[in-house]
Order: structure tokens, then sequence, then C-alpha cells
């Protein structure tokens, strides 16, 4: 099993904007990859100086699939138009962990998580679980750290 360090975090609200699309599990390795290209590239042609922090957030989920969004954070939805997903984080208590090494191995970061995180004290609130990609995480060769937000409650 894997070993995790959590940290814990309290996240503020944050306005979210870009590109959400529902991903069928199946599909969702190479899905998510063309997400990211489509939004990088409605990114640079809205706004060629924004940079800085990304998201990829899982907005919702069934038995097939999810919703995920590639997104930045706005001050305003008026003031920014990357495309047309929209997404209202509020004030909740996080478990952070680490993605590290490339990004194609996430998924199996994030499948160690979801059968750790049944032994631990916690359990998910049902809340936006969201990806946070910052500094540490080289877009263009997709290695780096990636920080991983679990909204938790206790159990």
């Amino acid at each position: 099993m894997t070993q995790f360090t959590p940290t814990f975090k309290n996240g503020q609200a944050a306005l979210l904007t870009g590109i959400r699309h529902y991903h069928l599990y199946t599909d969702a390795a190479t899905g998510i990859p063309q997400q990211w290209l489509r939004f990088n590239e409605l990114r640079q042609s809205s706004n060629p100086t924004l940079s800085g922090v990304s998201y990829g957030v899982v907005c919702g989920s069934d038995a097939d699939g999810f919703e995920y969004m590639s997104a930045v954070e706005t001050h305003s939805f008026d003031s920014f138009n990357v495309g047309e997903g929209r997404l209202k984080l509020l004030p909740q208590h996080y478990l952070v962990l680490i993605h590290e090494g490339n990004i194609s191995s996430i998924k199996e970061t994030w499948q160690a998580i979801w059968q750790w995180l049944p032994t631990t004290a916690y359990k998910i609130a049902h809340k936006p679980v969201f990806e946070r990609y910052d500094e540490r995480f080289n877009g263009n060769t997709g290695n780096g750290l990636v920080e991983l937000w679990i909204p938790i409650e206790q159990n």
C-alpha cells in the first residue's frame, strides 16, 4: 500500500472558470489530456498573460464516469471568460496529499487514496475534489508535484 503524508488545510472560497466535460471512466486516460490541451489553447487566446495555478476539479460522478473541469481562479465570472464552465468553491476543510512524478500515473495515486482513506478517521465530504497545479508542476513535460485536495469530515 502506498504511504501518504497528509496535511490539512482550510480552503478559502474561490471562483473557478474553465472547461467542464463528462468523461467515462474507460475513456478518461485519453479524454482528460485532450481537455487540458483545449483549455490551455483557450486560456492563451483569451488572456495570454494569465499564468499561475491551474485546477483539475471533479465536479460530480456516477457509476459510469465523472465531470471534470480544467480551470483557473478568477476574481469575477464577469471579468474573465476561458470557456463555459464556472464553479464556486466554498470554504472547506481539506486533506491535502501530493502526487509526485509524471502526470500519467496520477490515476494510480487517486486509486491508492480511495483505498487508504477508509482506514483513516476521515470520510470524504460531498464537495468537489481537485488537483492543484502550481509552479512545482511542468505542464510541458508532465512531471512535478500536484496537490490533491480532498474535502473531508470526521467519521
